[in-house]
């Protein structure tokens, strides 16, 4: 499974009428799809979750952020840093998104 097909998968669960109702939902199935993936392309997995990263917009960035801490994606520690400081400067959205940044941060560099 490619970087492409992971982000094919996953557009499939973003686009999926439940998950227009319910953010829980949808982060339920995603979490279901990246833990299967992590197993047959970890690689793939980094590099679709560093796009969206970079993609700084909901629920997408997100998603990603559960995605690296559920499946212990430290690659992608240095990511979210730079996401945490820009949320820090008032950059991209809501203060209030730095505190599961820093979880995030702590669980994958524990």
């Amino acid at each position: 499974m490619s970087k492409d097909d992971i982000l094919a998968m996953l557009a499939s669960d973003l686009n999926d009428p439940g998950s227009q109702k319910s953010g829980e939902y949808l982060e339920e199935h995603v979490l279901r799809q990246a833990r299967s993936a992590v197993a047959s392309d970890r690689v793939g997995l980094v590099e679709a979750m560093r796009q969206w990263l970079e993609l700084r917009r909901e629920p997408e960035t997100m998603l990603a952020v559960s995605v690296a801490e559920e499946t212990e994606l430290q690659e992608l520690a240095p990511d979210i840093d730079r996401l945490l400081a820009e949320v820090v400067a008032g950059q991209v959205f809501q203060p209030y998104y730095a505190d599961a940044l820093r979880t995030a941060v702590a669980r994958l560099r524990d």
